[in-house]
């Protein structure tokens, strides 16, 4: 996960330096914002992978000992992806607001939107799909095509 975010910001870094006030520079700022959703689904997909082979080693080992609930599998694997969340969008915040040449007046709510509660949403909705499926491919198909319903309204 923290790999896809750092070709992000080498993807961001590259194609975007500060713009000026036109037509093409207002496009390509709205271009810009549009990326974020874009890439959370490669992210979610890798998430999904090990929350399935988590899954399988709860259900395989651990239900019948009754050593632990389903709710407490479920909250570690969303508390443990908390940090790296926060860690991989503030790396590309960082590269992409700023160079992107939006205002600084709004980079707080940005970032609380686009660096903190965007990222916890798509994983947890990532891991909520892959704890219905039966296999990551599967899990893979339903979160494409549900989160393209999010992508585009």
């Amino acid at each position: 996960m923290l790999g896809w975010r750092l070709a992000d910001l080498l993807r961001t870094s590259r194609f975007i330096w500060p713009l000026s006030s036109g037509n093409v520079s207002r496009y390509s700022r709205k271009l810009r914002r549009s990326w974020i959703p874009e890439d959370s689904v490669p992210l979610a997909s890798q998430i999904q992978v090990s929350f399935i082979n988590m899954r399988s080693i709860y259900e395989i080992r651990e239900r019948p000992s009754r050593m632990y609930s389903w709710l407490a599998l479920l909250t570690s694997q969303i508390l443990v992806e908390i940090p790296w969340n926060i860690f991989g969008a503030t790396l590309f915040f960082v590269s992409w607001y700023w160079a992107s040449g939006f205002q600084n007046d709004r980079a707080g709510y940005t970032y609380l939107m686009f660096g903190l509660i965007f990222p916890i949403y798509y994983t947890t909705i990532g891991q909520s799909i892959a704890a219905m499926s039966p296999s990551a491919e599967i899990a893979a198909i339903l979160f494409n095509v549900l989160f393209s319903f999010v992508i585009t309204l």
